[in-house]
C-alpha cells in the first residue's frame, strides 16, 4: 500500500460534525473503538471519551494541546460553517517590550 493510499484509509476513519457555532465534534473509528473529541473554541477545552470503555470524559485545556492540530480543527469548523473565535496568540508571537535605556554611571 502506498503512502497516499494509507493516508486516505486513515483519514476515512475521521468524521467531523459541527455541533454549534463554537464546537466541533470529531469521531475516530478504529478496530477496537470509536473515540469522540469535542473541541469547544469558546471554552478553549477539548473533551475526549471512548465509546468502548464507558469511562468518564476527559477535559483538556487548549493550552495543553498541539497548536497545529488546533489550527486544523479551527479551520475545519470554519469550513463547516461554524464561527469560532480566533485562537489565542502563541507566547512567542506576542510583542516583546523594547529594551530600556541603560542608566548613566
Amino acid at each position: 500500500m502506498s503512502l497516499s493510499e494509507d493516508f486516505k484509509e486513515n483519514c476515512s476513519r475521521y468524521r467531523f460534525h459541527k455541533n454549534g457555532e463554537w464546537t466541533l465534534e470529531t469521531r475516530i473509528t478504529t478496530n477496537a473503538s470509536t473515540i469522540y473529541h469535542v473541541y469547544d473554541f469558546l471554552g478553549r477545552t477539548m473533551v475526549s471519551q471512548s465509546a468502548s470503555t464507558g469511562s468518564s470524559a476527559q477535559v483538556t485545556p487548549f493550552s495543553q494541546l498541539d497548536r497545529e492540530s488546533l489550527e486544523f480543527m479551527h479551520a475545519k469548523l470554519t469550513e463547516l460553517g461554524g464561527k469560532p473565535p480566533a485562537l489565542p496568540e502563541i507566547e512567542t508571537e506576542k510583542a516583546r517590550p523594547g529594551l530600556s535605556k541603560p542608566r548613566a554611571a
